[in-house]
């Protein structure tokens, strides 16, 4: 279980998009769709923490492990001046404090409990959707004072893991959906490369 202590830019809970277009209710979801996926296997549980340009920092107030994708934004365990790296699982002790910086490289960073994140399905995903004030923590972003909590605690045996090493399978390749161009009245403006 880990607490929130300082939020960062823009830091949500968030899942694969939801499948409820046909209710007016946008998809939503993680941005970096790859970095999301990856994590799943590595934590073998949905729901990720999605920390933008500025990382937060979390209190370990129970042990648990946790999983990390996407950018590097410095991830360290305070009192062990032990390095997260994206890709891996570690092991939290209580008491600990896990710190993330500014974005090194990339723009989103990705942090999991092993097991999952315990928040409510809304429309078949925990993500969070800031515009509609749903899923996620209340629909908002993370603020100080917020609990993440794991559904299945005590999956202390992932810890150690890397991606791609650890985790069996490759990722599945995303849908691809084709663009269809209908060309308009300036296209001899744009000429045939841009086609």
């Amino acid at each position: 279980m880990l607490e929130v202590i300082e939020a960062g830019l823009l830091s949500t809970l968030q899942d694969r998009p939801r499948d409820a277009a046909k209710l007016g209710v946008s998809p939503g979801g993680a941005c970096d769709s790859t970095a999301l996926r990856a994590l799943e296997r590595l934590v073998d549980g949905r729901g990720v923490v999605e920390m933008t340009l500025l990382g937060a920092t979390f209190a370990v107030r129970e042990p648990c492990v946790v999983g990390l994708t996407g950018a590097d934004f410095g991830g360290q365990i305070v009192e062990e001046a032990r390095p997260v790296r994206p890709g891996s699982t570690a092991l939290l002790r209580r008491g600990t404090t896990l710190r993330f910086g500014a974005a090194i490289d990339g723009a989103r960073a990705y942090l999991a409990l092993a097991g999952g994140i315990d928040v409510p399905w809304t429309f078949g995903s925990r993500s969070t959707c800031l515009a509609g004030g749903f899923g996620g923590v209340e629909g908002r972003r993370l603020r100080p004072g917020d609990i993440v909590r794991a559904v299945h605690p005590g999956r202390l045996d992932l810890a150690g893991r890397w991606w791609p090493g650890a985790v069996s399978g490759e990722l599945p390749e995303p849908d691809v959906t084709p663009i269809r161009v209908v060309l308009g009245p300036h296209v001899a403006h744009v000429g045939s490369r841009a086609l």
